[in-house]
């Protein structure tokens, strides 16, 4: 039998390692660990949890997955999680598509909507409320059930208003529709720092000139911001060295 401090470093290193390489943020539920690729013009978000300035958000990114090359058509969804509301953050859904496929070098297609197809829910860039802490937006897809539909008068299906997305719940949507495990996953921080501060929902919009200004938030390229649930190399080499240092 292995001596106890061996199976404690294993198990140690063992959950960090699912947290490093974890795509949707640390406690979210449904968690996953496969990588959908997201990609706001030439900037791929890599690794999950990616600061991307807000003006890079205005149209809705391209997305490509090796996970999904079934013929069947897909689900995908954007989150903010982090919306104030009330004294809470709560959810809001800022994109839901159905019936997407995927190309044979995984590359997103979207159908034009028709009568007999479920409407979704347009594209809404990030817009947290000036001077906010950077919001966390989850991408998800899921295989889409045989038959899936949804009911017209679901406030959803198309929404009509922004307040008709707040409080959307992933978790009942799954069970009443029955979607089965999301097949891969990205999320990304957007923080609003033009114009005024102010916690008031939906935040105002910056002037033409401000929302092409860059954000003035510190940033690395390519690396992930030191927000909530990011976890830089740097950190992840710091805890692993702690953990040796103490059981070995």
């Amino acid at each position: 039998m292995a001596p106890l401090k061996t199976l404690i470093t294993v198990a140690l290193v063992s959950a960090i390692t699912s947290i490093a390489n974890a795509q949707t943020p640390n406690g979210y539920v449904p968690a996953v660990q496969a990588s959908l690729n997201v990609a706001y013009g030439s900037n791929s978000v890599e690794p999950a949890g990616e600061l991307i300035p807000r003006p890079e958000t205005a149209s809705p990114p391209s997305i490509t997955t090796p996970i999904f090359r079934s013929t069947d058509p897909g689900i995908i969804f954007m989150i903010d999680l982090d919306v104030p509301r009330n004294g809470n953050r709560v959810t809001l859904l800022h994109w839901f598509v159905p019936d997407v496929t995927f190309s044979p070098t995984g590359e997103l297609s979207i159908p034009v909507p028709d009568g007999d197809s479920v409407a979704g829910a347009p594209y809404l860039q990030p817009s947290p409320p000036v001077g906010d802490l950077p919001h966390r937006y989850t991408f998800l897809l899921f295989a889409q059930p045989e038959n899936f539909s949804i009911p017209d008068d679901l406030p959803i299906n198309p929404p009509t208003s922004v307040q008709d997305r707040i409080g959307f719940d992933i978790e009942a949507f799954i069970e009443e529709f029955g979607l089965k495990a999301p097949l891969a996953a990205n999320f990304i921080q957007v923080q609003n720092t033009s114009g005024t501060a102010t916690m008031t929902f939906p935040g105002p919009s910056p002037s033409a000139t401000e929302s092409e200004a860059e954000p003035t938030v510190s940033m690395f390229d390519g690396g992930a911001s030191k927000g909530r649930d990011g976890m830089s190399a740097g950190v992840m080499a710091g805890l692993l060295a702690g953990i040796f240092g103490v059981l070995l």
